[in-house]
């Protein structure tokens, strides 16, 4: 029984909804460049998916029933233009990874807090100035990429991100962290560089299982005596 497709442009356009009925048991499809500018309705009807690869299009929205791929675990929506996320995507609650980088996202649905399964956010290159509090709700979340947004600050709660082991904020424009940072007693690897943090965030200092942190060489040197703490318990300065 095949299990994975992938589609030419022209082809797929053609006979979008016919397929979809006929591979009712379809488990992977790639549609990445194929100049999609609209997700077909009917993908949402393949109820066995566990793999959607819709990058490289130049889709600008999501349709709702989205949320109707209740076994999807990996979700594969890169450079395209999305705005926004429906709340429908709070369904998907077998969905492990979701990439949504290189978009124009502006805002996060409340629903992404069902989303409990999930492990791999990449929200990195968009157009986010905050994060809502419903991202602390991911008590799965392993790496979390918010690198290349707008982001002024963040949510107090992030600390209740106890699975998270990777926390990418670079190129941001943080003037502080939350004193909740030091909560994430998984964290390895934090990335606080290309930001506008005004001081060292002393609470990193009190990670269990920081082993890197990667930091602008200027803001080393500015934060010379808490680098030299991190260095002495054998964190890697990157």
């Amino acid at each position: 029984m095949r299990n994975y497709v992938k589609l030419s442009p022209r082809w797929f356009r053609k006979r979008c909804e016919i397929l979809c009925r006929n591979l009712a048991n379809l488990k992977n499809l790639y549609l990445s460049e194929t100049g999609l500018k609209i997700l077909p309705e009917a993908i949402c009807n393949l109820s066995n998916l566990r793999f959607l690869d819709i990058s490289s299009n130049n889709i600008e929205q999501l349709p709702k029933t989205i949320g109707q791929l209740e076994n999807l675990e990996v979700f594969y929506t890169v450079r395209n233009k999305l705005k926004q996320i429906p709340e429908t995507i709070g369904n998907l609650k077998s969905l492990k990874e979701l990439y949504l980088y290189e978009n124009k996202i502006e805002t996060l649905p409340d629903s992404l807090a069902r989303l409990k399964s999930l492990e791999t956010l990449y929200l990195n290159e968009n157009s986010l100035t905050t994060v809502p509090n419903s991202i602390c709700s991911l008590i799965s979340l392993k790496s979390l990429h918010l690198d290349k947004n707008h982001l002024t600050h963040l949510p107090d709660c992030i600390g209740e991100l106890q699975s998270l082991n990777y926390l990418n904020l670079w190129d941001n424009n943080l003037t502080e962290l939350p004193e909740s940072l030091g909560n994430l007693r998984n964290l390895e690897w934090i990335v606080i560089s290309k930001n506008r943090l005004k001081k060292f965030p002393d609470t990193i200092l009190h990670l269990p299982k920081l082993k890197y942190i990667t930091i602008d060489l200027e803001q080393s040197i500015d934060f010379y005596r808490s680098i030299s703490i991190l260095e002495e318990k054998g964190v890697q300065i990157i």
